[in-house]
């Protein structure tokens, strides 16, 4: 009766944990014990927007995913890249971004562009190749988005 009790718990905590990665936005964990996505990845930077630009908010949408960072005082260039997972919509072929700018809640920018994830490189693990996709996008100072290189 105690193994059945054992194997029950350890089935229940087990459980609990798939629980708790698929409401972070992970849904798998690979051999190695690290979470991968659950959808594609947008890296955004917009260190040259942050320097032409402080003290702005920017809320930027990948598909129905969004983030806002503010450029201003709490700034960190540790911030960039910043890092949207579009958990909702994982296997559409291009979604929308959307990048909104705002200065003393007066709106000084609102972009609109469409990007299409690709295979990010492989990151060996102990259990193989660990592939994710990725968009790479970045706000230039003049307030234009262009692929990156992450």
């Amino acid at each position: 009766m105690r193994a059945h009790c054992k194997k029950g718990a350890a089935a229940l905590l087990s459980f609990a944990f798939a629980l708790s990665l698929a409401l972070t936005g992970c849904t798998t964990v690979s051999c190695a014990g690290s979470a991968v996505p659950a959808g594609p990845t947008l890296n955004f930077t917009a260190k040259d927007w942050a320097s032409a630009h402080p003290d702005t908010e920017l809320t930027v949408c990948f598909g129905t995913e969004c983030s806002t960072i503010n450029t201003g005082s709490k700034y960190s260039p540790a911030a960039w890249p910043l890092r949207i997972i579009n958990a909702s919509t994982p296997s559409a072929s291009s979604y929308p971004v959307t990048v909104d700018a705002t200065t003393a809640g007066k709106s000084i920018l609102h972009t609109r562009s469409t990007a299409t994830p690709t295979q990010a490189p492989c990151r060996p693990s102990p259990c193989g190749c660990a592939t994710t996709l990725q968009v790479n996008l970045d706000l230039s100072a003049d307030g234009s988005l262009a692929a990156s290189t992450g």
